[in-house]
Protein backbone atom coordinates (compact mmCIF):
# COMPACT_ATOMS: atom_id res chain seq x y z
CA UNK A 1 0.00 0.00 0.00
CA UNK A 2 1.23 3.74 -0.56
CA UNK A 3 1.23 4.82 3.11
CA UNK A 4 1.56 1.41 5.20
CA UNK A 5 -2.36 2.64 6.71
CA UNK A 6 -5.51 0.43 7.82
CA UNK A 7 -8.72 2.13 8.29
CA UNK A 8 -11.20 0.14 10.89
CA UNK A 9 -14.69 1.63 10.40
CA UNK A 10 -17.32 1.38 13.58
CA UNK A 11 -21.19 1.42 12.35
CA UNK A 12 -20.61 2.82 9.04
CA UNK A 13 -18.17 5.57 9.77
CA UNK A 14 -14.22 5.38 10.00
CA UNK A 15 -13.36 5.06 13.56
CA UNK A 16 -9.48 4.49 13.52
CA UNK A 17 -6.37 4.57 11.42
CA UNK A 18 -3.48 2.34 11.96
CA UNK A 19 -0.66 3.45 10.53
CA UNK A 20 2.78 1.62 10.43
CA UNK A 21 5.99 3.13 11.53
CA UNK A 22 8.26 0.22 11.80
CA UNK A 23 9.34 -2.66 9.19
CA UNK A 24 5.92 -1.81 6.79
CA UNK A 25 7.66 -3.91 4.37
CA UNK A 26 7.97 -6.88 5.97
CA UNK A 27 4.80 -6.62 8.96
CA UNK A 28 1.66 -9.31 8.62
CA UNK A 29 -1.55 -7.14 10.36
CA UNK A 30 -3.63 -9.42 9.43
CA UNK A 31 -3.78 -11.51 12.99
CA UNK A 32 -3.46 -8.45 14.87
CA UNK A 33 -6.16 -6.80 13.36
CA UNK A 34 -8.49 -9.81 13.25
CA UNK A 35 -8.38 -11.40 15.93
CA UNK A 36 -4.84 -11.62 18.15
CA UNK A 37 -3.79 -7.72 19.20
CA UNK A 38 -0.44 -8.71 20.37
CA UNK A 39 1.84 -6.50 21.58
CA UNK A 40 5.11 -8.25 19.62
CA UNK A 41 6.32 -5.72 17.20
CA UNK A 42 3.68 -3.60 17.99
CA UNK A 43 4.36 -0.65 20.63
CA UNK A 44 1.92 2.26 19.49
CA UNK A 45 3.96 5.19 19.00
CA UNK A 46 6.93 2.91 18.44
CA UNK A 47 5.50 0.45 15.87
CA UNK A 48 2.85 2.20 14.75
CA UNK A 49 0.61 5.04 15.13
CA UNK A 50 -3.44 5.50 15.66
CA UNK A 51 -5.32 8.41 13.90
CA UNK A 52 -9.22 9.36 14.18
CA UNK A 53 -8.84 11.07 10.22
CA UNK A 54 -6.80 9.62 7.04
CA UNK A 55 -5.24 13.24 6.94
CA UNK A 56 -3.88 13.16 10.17
CA UNK A 57 -2.37 9.67 9.81
CA UNK A 58 -0.95 10.78 6.38
CA UNK A 59 0.47 14.13 8.15
CA UNK A 60 1.89 12.31 10.87
CA UNK A 61 0.24 14.97 13.35
CA UNK A 62 1.70 13.60 17.21
CA UNK A 63 -0.73 16.06 18.53
CA UNK A 64 -4.01 14.27 17.49
CA UNK A 65 -2.24 10.78 17.72
CA UNK A 66 -3.66 8.27 19.76
CA UNK A 67 -2.42 8.06 23.31
CA UNK A 68 -2.61 4.40 25.07
CA UNK A 69 -3.19 0.79 23.83
CA UNK A 70 -3.39 -2.75 25.76
CA UNK A 71 -2.88 -5.80 24.58
CA UNK A 72 -2.27 -9.75 25.06
CA UNK A 73 -5.55 -11.30 24.99
CA UNK A 74 -5.74 -14.14 22.68
CA UNK A 75 -8.67 -13.73 20.54
CA UNK A 76 -9.49 -10.08 21.05
CA UNK A 77 -8.35 -8.40 18.18
CA UNK A 78 -8.20 -4.55 17.01
CA UNK A 79 -7.92 -2.42 18.81
CA UNK A 80 -8.46 -3.69 22.45
CA UNK A 81 -8.80 -0.92 24.32
CA UNK A 82 -6.22 1.50 22.82
CA UNK A 83 -7.86 4.96 23.47
CA UNK A 84 -7.08 8.72 22.60
CA UNK A 85 -8.21 11.84 21.13
CA UNK A 86 -11.96 11.17 22.61
CA UNK A 87 -11.83 7.82 21.26
CA UNK A 88 -12.13 4.36 22.49
CA UNK A 89 -11.77 0.64 21.43
CA UNK A 90 -13.64 -0.55 24.41
CA UNK A 91 -16.22 -2.37 23.37
CA UNK A 92 -15.32 -1.96 19.72
CA UNK A 93 -12.46 -4.33 18.83
CA UNK A 94 -12.86 -7.23 16.35
CA UNK A 95 -12.66 -11.04 17.36
CA UNK A 96 -12.84 -12.71 14.30
CA UNK A 97 -12.53 -16.77 13.82
CA UNK A 98 -10.54 -17.00 10.43
CA UNK A 99 -9.82 -20.33 10.77
CA UNK A 100 -11.34 -20.97 7.67
CA UNK A 101 -9.18 -18.25 5.51
CA UNK A 102 -5.58 -19.01 7.23
CA UNK A 103 -2.95 -20.52 4.41
CA UNK A 104 -1.92 -22.73 7.39
CA UNK A 105 -3.67 -24.02 10.91
CA UNK A 106 0.02 -22.80 12.79
CA UNK A 107 -0.25 -19.56 10.22
CA UNK A 108 -0.74 -17.17 13.03
CA UNK A 109 1.59 -18.39 15.88
CA UNK A 110 4.37 -18.54 12.67
CA UNK A 111 3.95 -14.75 12.74
CA UNK A 112 3.69 -14.41 16.10
CA UNK A 113 6.24 -17.01 17.10
CA UNK A 114 8.38 -14.52 19.26
CA UNK A 115 5.27 -12.93 21.47
CA UNK A 116 5.27 -15.71 23.51
CA UNK A 117 1.66 -15.89 23.19
CA UNK A 118 -0.57 -18.33 21.71
CA UNK A 119 -2.83 -17.33 19.05
CA UNK A 120 -6.68 -18.13 20.05
CA UNK A 121 -9.96 -18.04 17.35
CA UNK A 122 -13.45 -17.91 17.41
CA UNK A 123 -13.26 -17.83 21.56
CA UNK A 124 -14.53 -14.50 22.15
CA UNK A 125 -17.75 -13.16 20.71
CA UNK A 126 -16.74 -10.02 19.43
CA UNK A 127 -17.86 -7.33 17.04
CA UNK A 128 -17.55 -7.29 13.21
CA UNK A 129 -15.75 -4.26 11.82
CA UNK A 130 -15.15 -3.53 8.50
CA UNK A 131 -11.07 -2.87 7.44
CA UNK A 132 -9.97 -0.90 4.50
CA UNK A 133 -6.62 -1.10 2.78
CA UNK A 134 -5.16 1.67 1.18
CA UNK A 135 -4.77 0.96 -2.80
CA UNK A 136 -1.08 -0.41 -3.85
CA UNK A 137 1.31 2.35 -4.88
CA UNK A 138 1.01 3.18 -8.33
CA UNK A 139 3.74 1.82 -10.33
CA UNK A 140 6.14 4.56 -11.74
CA UNK A 141 5.57 5.76 -15.34
CA UNK A 142 7.08 3.84 -17.97
CA UNK A 143 9.99 6.01 -19.34
CA UNK A 144 10.15 7.54 -22.63
CA UNK A 145 11.72 6.31 -25.12
CA UNK A 146 14.90 7.03 -25.76
CA UNK A 147 15.53 9.50 -28.92
CA UNK A 148 16.30 7.43 -31.82
CA UNK A 149 19.65 7.14 -32.65
CA UNK A 150 20.69 8.60 -35.89
CA UNK A 151 20.28 5.95 -39.35
CA UNK A 152 23.20 5.01 -40.28
CA UNK A 153 24.63 6.67 -43.74
CA UNK A 154 23.61 3.67 -46.50
CA UNK A 155 26.54 2.01 -47.36
CA UNK A 156 28.26 2.41 -50.95
CA UNK A 157 27.10 1.02 -53.74
CA UNK A 158 30.59 0.51 -55.30
CA UNK A 159 33.42 -1.03 -53.95
CA UNK A 160 37.06 0.09 -55.50
CA UNK A 161 38.26 -2.39 -56.68
CA UNK A 162 41.97 -1.48 -58.31
CA UNK A 163 44.15 -4.63 -59.98
CA UNK A 164 46.71 -4.42 -56.93
CA UNK A 165 43.72 -6.20 -55.16
CA UNK A 166 44.40 -9.45 -56.93
CA UNK A 167 42.45 -12.16 -58.35
CA UNK A 168 41.17 -13.62 -55.78
CA UNK A 169 39.45 -10.79 -53.91
CA UNK A 170 37.85 -9.12 -57.16
CA UNK A 171 36.60 -12.38 -57.97
CA UNK A 172 35.19 -13.38 -54.53
CA UNK A 173 34.11 -10.09 -54.54
CA UNK A 174 32.60 -10.25 -57.74
CA UNK A 175 30.49 -13.65 -57.21
CA UNK A 176 28.95 -11.69 -53.52
CA UNK A 177 27.56 -8.72 -54.90
CA UNK A 178 24.03 -8.34 -55.52
CA UNK A 179 23.46 -8.25 -59.05
CA UNK A 180 26.78 -9.33 -60.56
CA UNK A 181 27.32 -5.89 -62.16
CA UNK A 182 30.84 -4.40 -62.78
CA UNK A 183 31.51 -0.95 -63.59
CA UNK A 184 34.20 0.92 -65.09
CA UNK A 185 35.46 4.55 -65.05
CA UNK A 186 36.72 6.67 -67.65
CA UNK A 187 38.12 10.10 -66.39
CA UNK A 188 36.04 10.13 -63.17
CA UNK A 189 32.75 9.66 -65.10
CA UNK A 190 30.81 6.33 -65.02
CA UNK A 191 31.51 4.53 -68.36
CA UNK A 192 30.13 1.41 -68.91
CA UNK A 193 28.27 -1.42 -66.64
CA UNK A 194 29.47 -5.09 -67.55
CA UNK A 195 26.04 -7.40 -66.35
CA UNK A 196 27.02 -10.82 -66.22
CA UNK A 197 24.25 -13.32 -67.19
CA UNK A 198 25.17 -16.45 -66.53
CA UNK A 199 27.12 -18.73 -63.86
CA UNK A 200 27.63 -15.29 -61.53
CA UNK A 201 28.42 -17.68 -58.72
CA UNK A 202 31.71 -18.89 -60.36
CA UNK A 203 32.64 -17.11 -62.98
CA UNK A 204 36.36 -15.08 -62.44
CA UNK A 205 36.27 -11.88 -64.25
CA UNK A 206 39.24 -10.65 -63.06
Amino acid sequence: SANGIIRVDKDNLDFAYYKRLTDKATFQPYFYIFNNWFSFNNAINVDFELYNSYADALAGDTGKRWTSCNYDDPGVGFPRDCAGQGRSGAGAWIAEDTTAYMSSPTACNTVMSGSGKTCKFGVIVGNVRQVYLEQPSPPPPPRPPPPPSPSPPPPSLWIAAPHTKGDLWFDAAFQASANGIIRVDKDNLDFAYYKRLTDKATFQPY
